[in-house]
């Protein structure tokens, strides 16, 4: 049996881009979802994990932009629960960790 943040990680890394967008405009309604903001953070881990291994490809051409992006919303997520929810235990995950 798996843990529920894992079952919710394997969900985000199936997102399409439609999806987390989705996602995100529902956090507008409701932002205490941690549930989405957990998928949302293993999106933002899965694509920054993807353009890393683009980056190591030689045909490699940078989108430093999409990077970026995904970094930022992936720290925003991390940030949301470690101020809201401190004691969740999504944060002792290796892909729910906030950048030094």
């Amino acid at each position: 049996m798996i843990s529920r943040e894992t079952e919710l990680y394997l969900k985000g890394m199936r997102l399409s881009p439609e999806d987390a967008e989705m996602l995100e405009e529902a956090l507008n309604q409701d932002a205490s979802n941690t549930k989405m903001r957990i998928q949302l953070i293993a999106y933002y881990y899965n694509r920054l994990a993807q353009s890393q291994m683009e980056e190591d490809s030689p045909e490699y051409e940078p989108e430093t932009r999409n990077k970026s992006a995904a970094a930022s919303a992936h720290q925003t997520h991390v940030r949301w629960i470690t101020v809201n929810e401190p004691n969740h235990s999504v944060l002792s995950k290796s892909w729910a960790q906030l950048e030094p």
